[in-house]
């Protein structure tokens, strides 16, 4: 084999290239959108895995959707937690093992460095990512909101495959499960925001091996329009479009709030070879035809089958937006309203804001929160001067507060969140960025829209707040 290694002179990035001098054979598998897709992605697949990999068909299916064995895979061990990661990391032995080739190792802890074009290089050229295990959070503190972030979606938009297992798993959703710096005891803690490849999903993993498969309720508690997807060790599922198939020795938990086992428990067991439609939450199982499993019924939290023919639909209208802030922060009108909202309070309100979407092209759904309370309570009757708001951004939603062009040259995307920004601005809320979060980030003080008041951090800042009678809303 020929050796190719390279690291920074600050010792924050190392990647190596293993190129096999023979030439094998490979096939690249490069499905189409699917039609109706809106959960999984567009193009190029994903292989999602609960934790303690050993079964060398994942692996294989793995190498096989990257383009075969001469396919460059990159892999990212962040999450793991060293600084540095040499030559001989032992996290590449799995996929060379299994026959893989040309394999690089790309680990910073620096979003700077993760931001650089010189680092994103080798993944640029990769046909398959794979995330190794650890914490989660790691991953978004490092890449999150930076050009490796892009180009770890330009990758299965080129038609390739993203995988990893465990945190490499979590990381897939939108959602966050175990995303706590301080213990992956919590399910919701102070990094929520994943990579968004699996939308409106949050993932959890080692499921059955640690006893964790009522853990999820909570965070459909939250989260009642998400799907929760739980993963046992050495099981994955490998999804295309919003196709989803089971792999492996264990069990894969569904979380869905409208679909309960007839005899009332809240979420159900997919087996290997079972596969799972995403977009219309249907599961099926293999036999001369593929079948509905038995025993789940979509339904109605408390109510009958979504499908009973005797079952009644009241409708309660579309999400308006306005009358403050357009087209933005959609609302619905409640009817039966029993708790009175007080027209006469002075409302004073932060709102905190850690997280990005991890998607291009969407809006912050934090910042969109902004515009709903001034949606709501005008429409309630709330003047609108008795609402005195501001919005912190920091984190990987930092990336939020930058001007058109400096967006588009970073993530090759436009920055929609700064049209809803100028009108939250233009309608009297305060809007400031964590300093601390800017600067990790290499986000200069002229490349950020002008409406936004740079602070020391995000904590001063909050403190600030709170000492002039705000309340903090996450």
């Amino acid at each position: 084999m020929n050796l190719r290694a390279g690291r920074s002179l600050g010792g924050g990035v190392v990647w190596m290239t293993i190129l096999a001098v023979e030439i094998l054979a490979g096939v690249s598998v490069t499905p189409e959108r699917a039609d109706g897709q809106e959960v999984g992605p567009e193009r190029g697949s994903l292989v999602v895995v609960g934790g303690a990999l050993r079964d060398p068909d994942i692996v294989r299916r793995f190498i096989e959707l990257a383009g075969g064995p001469d396919a460059p895979i990159v892999v990212v061990p962040t999450a793991g937690g060293a600084e540095e990661y040499g030559e001989y990391c032992s996290c590449l032995a799995f996929l060379r093992e299994n026959g893989a080739n040309d394999l690089t190792v790309v680990h910073t802890t620096d979003p700077r460095e993760a931001d650089t074009e010189a680092f994103v290089e080798p993944i640029r050229r990769a046909r398959g990512v794979w995330f190794m295990g650890g914490r989660q959070w790691r991953l978004v503190d490092a890449y999150g909101g930076t050009r490796t972030e892009t180009a770890f979606r330009q990758v299965l938009e080129r038609g390739g495959v993203i995988g990893g297992s465990s945190a490499g798993a979590s990381i897939q959703g939108s959602l966050l499960i175990r995303g706590d710096t301080e213990t992956n005891a919590v399910m919701l803690g102070d990094h929520q925001g994943g990579f968004g490849y699996l939308r409106n999903v949050g993932v959890d993993q080692h499921l059955l091996m640690r006893n964790r498969h009522f853990d999820m309720l909570e965070v459909l508690e939250a989260h009642p329009d998400h799907l929760g997807i739980g993963l046992d060790e050495n099981t994955a599922i490998v999804v295309q479009g919003d196709q989803a198939e089971v792999m492996g020795q264990g069990y894969v938990a569904i979380y869905d709030r409208n679909a309960r086992i007839d005899t009332g428990g809240d979420f159900y067991f997919l087996a290997p070879g079972d596969r799972f439609d995403l977009a219309a939450r249907q599961a099926s199982r293999p036999g001369r035809t593929w079948r509905p499993l038995d025993r789940v019924e979509r339904r109605g939290r408390d109510g009958p089958p979504l499908d009973s023919p005797g079952r009644e639909r009241q409708s309660i209208g579309d999400p308006q937006a306005g009358p403050v802030i357009e087209p933005y922060g959609a609302v619905f009108e409640v009817v039966g309203l029993e708790v009175p909202v007080d027209l006469e309070r002075e409302y004073r309100i932060v709102f905190d804001v850690a997280t990005s979407t991890g998607e291009p092209g969407r809006v912050n759904p934090g910042i969109n929160s902004v515009a709903r309370f001034l949606n709501m309570h005008a429409r309630a009757g709330v003047p609108v001067e008795r609402m005195e708001l501001a919005l912190v951004l920091h984190g990987t939603a930092a990336k939020d507060a930058l001007r058109e062009d400096p967006f588009r040259d970073r993530y090759a995307s436009e920055n929609l969140n700064a049209d809803l920004l100028r009108k939250l601005s233009a309608a009297g809320v305060e809007i400031f960025i964590c300093g601390q979060s800017a600067m990790s980030r290499n986000l200069p003080d002229q490349e950020l829209l002008p409406e936004v008041q740079m602070a020391l951090s995000a904590m001063t800042i909050r403190a600030d707040l709170q000492a002039r009678g705000y309340q903090v809303v996450n």
